[in-house]
């Protein structure tokens, strides 16, 4: 795995893309690698608002009609809702593709 040599990581994942992420916290121990979510509960909006305000350029997919970016075979341009683009064609709706998938309850 390629974080099992660290003691830490920081992950880019938000609460707000997922029923399955409803009970991540801020900072998670997973079995002594400390996960460190630090946009968890940010929107979509607040996450736009926060590159606009910091000058931050976003990846170039976005202008592409993409509005979830995720790994190659997951993830897919277009949709209404922001993670529509995701599991395109399988019977995940929204699910993870393994990294974020223990629960905390």
């Amino acid at each position: 795995m390629a974080v099992s040599s660290l003691d830490a990581w920081i992950c880019g994942l938000r609460c707000t893309e997922g029923f399955t992420r409803e009970d991540y916290q801020e900072i998670e121990d997973k079995g002594g690698l400390i996960k460190i979510n630090p946009i968890l509960t940010f929107t979509e909006a607040e996450i736009w608002r926060y590159i606009a305000t910091r000058g931050i350029e976003p990846h170039p997919w976005y202008g592409k009609g993409y509005r979830s970016l995720g790994c190659a075979p997951c993830t897919y341009a277009g949709g209404e809702f922001e993670r529509d683009g995701r599991w395109k064609g399988t019977g995940k709706c929204g699910g993870e593709c393994g990294i974020h998938t223990q629960r905390l309850k």
